[in-house]
């Protein structure tokens, strides 16, 4: 795994975790506008970027990778956090370290199941033969990642996706349909922001679970929107001013 830098080196620093089948170049892209203000970090796991060519272990081993680089380079501390979709799966793994702090988290995205078999199989599934048609008609493989990251950056993620390991995308897969809940100190809680849009499948069962367990976590949804449609779309820069800074 690779922790990688941009943006002003004097200014905050701003954690970027990207979501499934992107890449720190994808963030980086995406929060550019940002970068003559924050010192911006983020990272390619393995199976993914610059990283495509090893395999993704878990979400769980990820996250202590990265907590030994924030402890080893960072001296603990964060001042933000944005992570979506699998990076914010693997963030919550992050948050189980008691000598790292932040000072806000914005989730956006997050899919967060105790153990969904069903759903499991059926991204496994689908992902896979995704990746198949990919790697037989490069056009199959940009409009699929297209609807997830926008037409920009689709020729070069999709170009990514090719290369990525089944264990990578199964791996990946495992983890965003499974984990162990641990409890999330209050001062923590109310540091941490869940961004959804109303169609995202994972709204309504992941809020319940952190309305019943983590009370203190705000919780956004943005009306007529879907899984990382902000992101794709370029339209986070308000919910970031609100949320995050």
């Amino acid at each position: 795994m690779k922790l990688l830098q941009e943006g002003n080196p004097e200014g905050k620093t701003i954690l970027l975790l990207p979501p499934m089948l992107s890449d720190s170049q994808y963030l980086f892209s995406c929060f550019s506008s940002l970068g003559k203000k924050y010192r911006l970090l983020s990272l390619d796991y393995d199976g993914y970027g610059s990283e495509v060519k090893k395999d993704f272990p878990s979400a769980e081993k990820t996250a202590e990778e990265i907590i030994s680089l924030l402890l080893k380079k960072e001296k603990g501390h964060v001042d933000y956090v944005y992570a979506a979709s699998l990076g914010a799966r693997i963030f919550m793994d992050v948050i189980k370290e008691k000598r790292l702090s932040f000072d806000r988290i914005l989730l956006d995205g997050l899919c967060l199941y105790e153990n969904e078999e069903e759903a499991r199989k059926f991204l496994v599934d689908m992902f896979l033969d995704e990746r198949e048609k990919a790697r037989s008609s490069f056009a199959e493989g940009k409009k699929f990642i297209s609807s997830f990251y926008g037409e920009k950056d689709a020729p070069r993620l999709s170009d990514l996706f090719m290369k990525t390991s089944k264990k990578t995308i199964v791996n990946s897969l495992i983890g965003c349909t499974s984990y162990t809940f641990r409890p999330i100190d209050e001062s923590l809680q109310k540091k941490m922001t869940l961004l959804y849009g109303s169609k995202e499948d994972d709204y309504l069962p992941v809020s319940n679970t952190f309305e019943e367990r983590y009370p203190l976590v705000k919780i956004v949804v943005t009306e007529g929107k879907n899984h990382m449609e902000l992101l794709r779309n370029s339209l986070l820069g308000p919910y970031l001013e609100k949320y995050l800074f």
